[in-house]
């Protein structure tokens, strides 16, 4: 008879948790999408029998205002029902109570005893904000490898705001850029929008990574997008230098070979006939006959060549590029600084006297604003 009384008991039990699995189910997605009529029918009477799940999310419709007015007390009052049971979720939001000061008197110190309750118990939020009050000082002494080992644990659980923190502590605290894009990429993969911002900062500055202006812009778009005014401002800014990057990768796929005239000490061995270059540097244009170097003080060193461009002998489309920048963008002898696409050729006239055997010569290819 006993036996028999215990099997009922046992039934009994097992059908009364199954039935309030399933009406806590039902109330929390009830909440979740926004019912919060349903998910108040459906949670209180758990919340009442000690569900401390239930419990939290009652706290939370008093907090938050979902289906109550706001009450920060009555928010407290069950939340500690729930946290006296060990529910670390209300641990952490009894946490965030004293932290920012709602229905009770701001303590950091308070704060941070609550949250550790719940980061000791692996909740990853919890272990988030212990780690940025220990980076911060605030309730607790400030201690660095203290904060890299709880956002470690919260980022270790893939916690994209802890994986973000972890990257700031590595980039501003320790220096230690290789480590912080790691970091800010596993956030940023998640769609953070201020690791998606920093991490296009370090391939922008090429802190910790390969500087690559077309990955900064990819990343700052990501941000934008999300409204990250930081990463609108970035993107006016590396947007041009991420078109001229990817401009010079086609250049360079192209076969043009880049000569930079800032220092004009160009390789005689490179300028043979034919040979595909792109200059970049002043140009003095001088009618017909644009010289590279003639107004430039360093071509004055020894060694330095003179370099002509070709205008007459250059296609219909490169000389109409031509006489346009020369008219909109400097005008007659004036110093400008384009890019000049062209073809080493063999020089048919000088500019003032110069020797035939003292320069190159370059029919045009095409002709750009701006630099590399």
């Amino acid at each position: 008879m006993k036996m028999k009384l215990v099997s009922l008991m046992t039934f009994l039990f097992l059908i009364f948790s199954i039935t309030a699995k399933a009406g806590f189910d039902e109330g929390k997605s009830a909440f979740e999408k926004g019912d919060y009529e349903t998910a108040k029918q459906e949670l209180k009477p758990l919340a009442d029998k000690g569900n401390p799940a239930a419990q939290n999310i009652i706290g939370r419709m008093f907090d938050e205002g979902k289906g109550e007015d706001v009450d920060y007390k009555k928010a407290m009052e069950w939340y500690r029902k729930a946290a006296e049971q060990g529910y670390p979720n209300s641990q952490s939001n009894i946490g965030l109570m004293y932290f920012n000061g709602l229905g009770v008197e701001k303590d950091y110190t308070k704060a941070f005893e609550w949250f550790k309750k719940a980061a000791e118990q692996g909740f990853a939020f919890a272990q988030s904000i212990i780690g940025s009050m220990y980076l911060n000082g605030e309730g607790v002494e400030q201690d660095n490898a203290k904060a890299i080992e709880w956002c470690s644990k919260a980022a270790e659980q893939g916690l994209a705001v802890a994986q973000y923190d972890l990257g700031w502590i590595y980039h501003d605290k320790l220096t230690n850029y290789k480590l912080a894009v790691e970091w800010y990429r596993k956030a940023a993969m998640q769609g953070f929008a201020n690791a998606q911002t920093n991490l296009g900062a370090a391939y922008d500055s090429g802190q910790g990574v390969e500087q690559d202006y077309v990955q900064a812009v990819e990343w700052y778009k990501k941000a934008a997008a999300q409204g990250n005014e930081i990463a609108k401002n970035n993107l006016a800014i590396t947007g041009p230098k991420a078109q001229a990057q990817q401009q010079k990768k086609s250049d360079e796929a192209n076969g043009y070979k880049l000569i930079s005239l800032t220092d004009f000490k160009l390789d005689a061995k490179s300028m043979k006939k034919g040979t595909k270059v792109l200059m970049q540097g002043y140009l003095a244009f001088e009618g017909e006959m644009i010289s590279l170097s003639d107004m430039m003080p360093q071509a004055r060193v020894p060694n330095a060549l003179k370099v002509y461009l070709l205008a007459e002998n250059a296609p219909r489309e490169a000389r109409r590029q031509l006489l346009d920048f020369q008219q909109h963008s400097c005008g007659y002898y004036v110093i400008c600084e384009p890019m000049v696409l062209g073809h080493v050729a063999k020089c048919t006239q000088t500019f003032a006297g110069t020797k035939i055997r003292d320069t190159y010569c370059l029919e045009v290819d095409e002709i750009r604003r701006g630099s590399h």
